[in-house]
């Protein structure tokens, strides 16, 4: 995946910003993505929502807000826990959340079958917070990709705030790809979990509940290589 970011040409960029104007969650647009590497063999079942969902092309507004900040992710994060806090609390706040971290228990809704994800206690939140900060100082020059798919994992499944959870999750990941890669083309993580079918989500609790990282790797190590173009042959142990 560090290759890829590296070495691929800003037309990828481009090209991905066009796939987005076709609005691709709601027009189910693959565009250059193989569904088979999205689409989780559960998905079926986990689609079994109380409503049908309206997809926002939130990576076009969430790439227009990163581009404007001028914040430094590694500054903020060798400032400590406390910057780490600040720089999730900043990228909330100019997607319009409220900054504040949460001080109760929060859950989301329940499917057909009366299931819902409980999110941890709010009294873990800040030293989880700290041990998410921890991991980035230690991994996040020496790989990346790794460490940037870890944070949005953990920020996604932890849910610091009362909202814009998932916002600043998809901000983080691409934040810090950046602050290593600067030329690196915006990854629409909305619109790829979407098309998805909730596979996305399912890989999200995998990593969260059994400690099983590889299907989410492997996912975002897939899209990143077909929004690059293929621009070489991939390691093999990446591909599945």
């Amino acid at each position: 995946m560090e290759y890829a970011y590296a070495h691929t040409p800003p037309s990828a960029d481009a090209r991905i910003l066009e796939w987005l104007q076709s609005d691709p969650a709601n027009t189910e647009n693959y565009g250059c993505l193989t569904r088979a590497n999205l689409v989780h063999e559960l998905s079926e079942y986990a689609m079994q929502r109380q409503s049908s969902r309206i997809y926002e092309k939130r990576s076009l507004r969430e790439r227009e807000i990163l581009a404007g900040l001028s914040v430094d992710p590694r500054v903020l994060l060798a400032s400590g826990p406390d910057g780490f806090t600040t720089l999730l609390c900043t990228l909330n706040g100019a997607g319009g959340g409220d900054s504040t971290i949460r001080n109760h228990m929060v859950n989301n809704g329940e499917d057909l079958a009366h299931c819902r994800a409980v999110y941890p206690s709010f009294e873990l939140i800040h030293a989880q917070m700290a041990q998410i900060h921890q991991f980035l100082a230690r991994y996040l020059d020496a790989q990346p990709a790794f460490a940037a798919i870890v944070a949005y994992a953990s920020i996604s499944n932890l849910h610091p705030f009362v909202d814009g959870n998932g916002r600043v999750a998809r901000m983080l990941y691409n934040s810090l790809i950046r602050s290593v890669f600067p030329q690196a083309f915006y990854f629409p993580i909305y619109e790829v979990s979407a098309l998805s079918r909730m596979g996305m989500i399912i890989r999200l609790r995998q990593a969260d509940y059994q400690a099983s990282w590889l299907p989410l790797i492997s996912l975002f190590s897939n899209v990143v290589w077909e929004f690059s173009g293929r621009i070489t042959e991939r390691p093999t142990y990446l591909i599945q």
